[in-house]
């Protein structure tokens, strides 16, 4: 994740959230034993089909309750694949 975090930063010079999405389910596509949930997986395998981050992180656990929506609240959570993008960036 964090080499996503710098190939983005490179190009971009700040966390741009979308880009970062694709960065992160570009770098799983070819490693996919990376040890992540099966949330995480089914969410980056969408990310590679097309979808959009945000659609998957409101569609996650059926958009219901604390979980509904980790990615976005994963700051304030304790961290999770997405948190830089909902603290940085425009």
């Amino acid at each position: 994740m964090a080499l996503s975090i710098v190939d983005v930063l490179k190009l971009y010079g700040y966390v741009h959230q979308d880009a970062l999405a694709r960065r992160f389910a570009w770098r799983y596509e070819r490693d996919p034993g990376r040890g992540y949930g099966s949330m995480t997986r089914a969410q980056l395998n969408e990310i590679n089909r097309g979808a959009k981050w945000r659609q998957c992180a409101d569609s996650a656990f059926g958009g219901q309750g604390s979980m509904g929506k980790w990615w976005r609240n994963a700051g304030r959570a304790g961290g999770s694949l997405l948190w830089p993008m909902t603290c940085l960036g425009p």
